[in-house]
C-alpha cells in the first residue's frame, strides 16, 4: 500500500526502493508455506437414540454433575415425551439446580395439571405440589402459594412440614395473625425449633408488637445462637433503639452465617459501617 500513499513520509523514497520491495514480494511468493494451520477438534456428535435413550443419557450426566448437558438432553427428549410426569419432574429438578426457577415452576404446574386431569390421587400429588408451593414463595406469588399449601394442609392435616410452609406463606402474604396461629400449633409439637420461634417473632414484629417479637427472637437464639432471622432483626431493633453496642454483637454473629450478604449490607448501612 506504500506505492498508493499520498503523504511523503508513507511512500517509497525512490524507484530503487520500490524495485527492491517488488523483488522481495516475488521471492516470498515462491517460498514454501511453513506456518501451521490450527486444527480444531471435531465437535462432539449430536446425541442419538430414542427419547428414552436421551433420558437415560441425561440421568447419567446428572449423576456426574453435568447439569447443562443433562438439561440439553432432557429438552430434546421432552419434544416427544412432553406429558410423562416422571420425566417432567426430573427436568424440573435439573432446572432448579441450574437456577432456572421459572422453567421449573412451569414444569411443576404442567405436572399438577396432568395429575388433576388424569385423576391421580392426592397422596401421589403431594410431593409435586410441595415443590411447586416452595417455588411460588420464591417467586413471591403468595396468593398461589397460599392456595397450594392450603390445599395440602387440608388433605394432610398431620403433616407439620406442610403446616410450617403454609404458616410462612401466610406471613409473607401479610396474614400475620393467621401465620402466628398456625405456626404456634406447629411449635406445640416442635418446641425446640429455633426457626419456628424466629418466624413467629417476625410476624409479631409486623404487627408492631415489639415485646412479643423480642421474646420469640431471644428464644430462637437460645435454641440456635446463629438463627439468621432472629440475629438480623435483633441487630436492627437494637440499632434503632440506639444500642449500637448490642447491635454490633448480633451483626458480628450474623457475618458467620452463610448466605446473609444482603442482610449484612442492610445492617452495615444502618450501623454506618
Amino acid at each position: 500500500m506504500k506505492c498508493l500513499a499520498s503523504h511523503p513520509g508513507e511512500c517509497f523514497g525512490n524507484g530503487a526502493e520500490l524495485n527492491r520491495a517488488v523483488r522481495s514480494v516475488r521471492s516470498a511468493i515462491h517460498q514454501p508455506l511453513t506456518a501451521k494451520v490450527p486444527v480444531h477438534p471435531a465437535l462432539a456428535p449430536p446425541p442419538t437414540g430414542t427419547a428414552y435413550d436421551l433420558v437415560e443419557q441425561a440421568s447419567a450426566s446428572f449423576q456426574k454433575g453435568d447439569l447443562h448437558h443433562s438439561f440439553n438432553l432432557l429438552t430434546q427428549a421432552l419434544a416427544t415425551l412432553s406429558t410423562r410426569p416422571s420425566i417432567l419432574a426430573f427436568y424440573a429438578e435439573v432446572c432448579q439446580k441450574l437456577g432456572r426457577n421459572q422453567i421449573a415452576r412451569q414444569t411443576y404446574q404442567r405436572i399438577a395439571s396432568w395429575h388433576e386431569n388424569n385423576g391421580v390421587p392426592v397422596s401421589e400429588r403431594k410431593g409435586n405440589l410441595d415443590k411447586l408451593g416452595n417455588l411460588l414463595i420464591q417467586d413471591k406469588d403468595y396468593e398461589a402459594a397460599l392456595a397450594t399449601f392450603g390445599y395440602l394442609t387440608e388433605n394432610f392435616p398431620d403433616d407439620l412440614w406442610l403446616k410450617f410452609r403454609f404458616g410462612v406463606a401466610l406471613g409473607l402474604a401479610a396474614e400475620y395473625q393467621k401465620s402466628i396461629d398456625l405456626l404456634e400449633s406447629v411449635r406445640a409439637a416442635r418446641p425446640n425449633s429455633a426457626v419456628l420461634h424466629a418466624k413467629i417473632g417476625f410476624a409479631y414484629l409486623q404487627l408492631l408488637n415489639q415485646g412479643q417479637a423480642f421474646q420469640y427472637f431471644n428464644e430462637a437464639l437460645m435454641l440456635d445462637a446463629f438463627e439468621p432471622t432472629a440475629l438480623f432483626h435483633m441487630a436492627r431493633l437494637k440499632a434503632i433503639q440506639g444500642r449500637t453496642d448490642l447491635a454490633r454483637k448480633y451483626y458480628d454473629r450474623l457475618k458467620d452465617v452463610p448466605g446473609q450478604e444482603l442482610n449484612i449490607q442492610d445492617l452495615e448501612h444502618i450501623l454506618g459501617l
